[in-house]
């Protein structure tokens, strides 16, 4: 039998091979992770890893926002979400919103805060422009 840390991995490098969008990513990887009896803690997507009880910190209209990282998951005002970006839109109130753009800082439960951009696990897409 694999530990859940080789098992994790097996199922995000499956994940990662299927390039679903984020949404959808996360809906399979709770399936998976229920199908082979692992807990989910934190928070967790191809570009993102957090701890249980992380906080993604970020400023809308003069106010502090934060989404909570928890049971796989980012809470925000009792609300759960899958993905950074429908967590920042929620948090700002706009129909769409790109979750690296607006969260700019992470608290980690014993390491402290660190910027989003240096937790980031994969290279940000480039925007192009059709001609």
């Amino acid at each position: 039998m694999m530990t859940d840390s080789r098992l994790i991995r097996d199922i995000e490098d499956r994940l990662k091979e299927l390039n679903l969008d984020p949404e959808e990513e996360a809906k399979r990887r709770k399936l998976m992770y229920r199908a082979m009896g692992v807990e989910q803690e934190g928070f967790m997507s191809k570009d993102l890893q957090l701890p249980e009880g992380a906080i993604l910190i970020g400023v809308s209209k003069g106010e502090l926002k934060q989404a909570i990282a928890r049971e796989g998951q980012l809470w925000v005002d009792g609300e759960a979400f899958t993905a950074i970006s429908t967590a920042a839109a929620k948090a700002t109130g706009r129909t769409t919103q790109s979750g690296w753009e607006f969260w700019v800082l992470v608290y980690q439960p014993g390491v402290g805060f660190s910027p989003i951009s240096e937790l980031r696990l994969t290279e940000p897409r480039k925007n192009t422009k059709r001609k």
